[in-house]
């Protein structure tokens, strides 16, 4: 019960801090209007934006669209410490941002225009749109930073909690996967990377490699497979030479060639003796004529 209940401790320390304010972008004054975008809002809790005396970091969100990276890997917007923009932000679906059109007066709102790479402006000025950061420029406000004065909520860093009544919290899509990770740390333990096997193959090849050794015996194996057919058999074929051909025409020479005839059919000719003598009676010379390997069966009176 206690491992539960400092698991879930745990979780919620790892919750937290990534449920933020919207960087230091007033709650109200915080929306620009693109003519080919329409409206942008640099407020959102899960975009977290922060203007410091060097740069613009976190995300804009756009109903159309999606979110507007303020400072991507190959681009950024950059602050000259003076509230001079200039730079690029990235959106998947909108392209590059170019923000050198904009900058932020004395009372930290967003001025002038900035300019969409693909087509469009992005105005912070029209009747009903206004962008205001409590960053003050250093020569008018008494220091840059997050911490200056002025309309909207006080600085909050990206690991602060929000206890607002009226702020919606939101986790972002980067705290969603940070709790995922987390929970599979917590439950399943550290993942382990396997080590990639190395086989190290040597230039001299193992003596089993190197058709030294006769693990079997050729001259056996030769005498096998060479080997004529078996001397009853030949008897046979002796005696009856139609026996001998049917024999070559299947290719049957060799005792290994022998289980070809496993599935053929073979029948001998009958012994068909002179009409009315017994087998008794032959003459001798004929008698001798008859295979003594081959078994005849005969009839009663011994005729056939």
């Amino acid at each position: 019960m206690i491992n539960i209940f400092l698991r879930f401790v745990v979780i919620l320390i790892l919750i937290f801090p990534i449920i933020t304010l919207a960087g230091n972008i007033d709650s109200t004054d915080k929306y620009a209007w693109g003519d080919r975008i329409g409206w942008m809002n640099f407020s959102t809790t899960g975009g977290n934006i922060n203007v410091t005396d060097s740069a613009l970091t976190g995300h804009v969100w756009s109903a159309n669209y999606g979110w507007i990276n303020l400072n991507p890997t190959q681009g950024g917007v950059i602050n000259n410490s003076q509230g001079n923009l200039s730079g690029k932000a990235w959106g998947e679906q909108l392209g590059w941002v170019n923000f050198s059109g904009v900058s932020i007066n004395s009372s930290g709102v967003f001025t002038g225009t900035a300019t969409v790479d693909n087509g469009g402006q992005i105005s912070f000025g029209c009747d009903n749109c206004k962008v205001v950061t409590t960053w003050r420029p250093p020569a008018t406000g008494g220091g840059g930073g997050s911490s200056g004065a002025g309309p909207g909520p006080s600085a909050v860093g990206s690991s602060s909690i929000s206890l607002a009544a009226n702020l919606p919290l939101e986790i972002n899509a980067s705290g969603i996967r940070k709790i995922s990770e987390s929970l599979k740390l917590i439950i399943f333990g550290p993942t382990v990377a396997l080590q990639p096997k190395i086989i190290i193959v040597p230039k001299l090849a193992p003596l089993a490699l190197k058709k030294i050794w006769n693990l079997l015996p050729e001259r056996p194996i030769n005498r096998f497979v060479f080997a004529p057919l078996p001397q009853e058999l030949a008897v046979v074929i002796k005696k009856f030479p139609e026996l001998g051909s049917t024999f070559k025409s299947i290719g049957v020479t060799r005792l290994s060639e022998a289980p070809k005839l496993v599935k053929v059919a073979l029948s001998l000719p009958s012994l068909k003796l002179p009409e009315g003598i017994p087998l008794a009676d032959l003459q001798p010379r004929l008698k001798q004529r008859i295979p003594r390997e081959i078994v005849f069966v005969g009839s009663g009176g011994g005729k056939d």
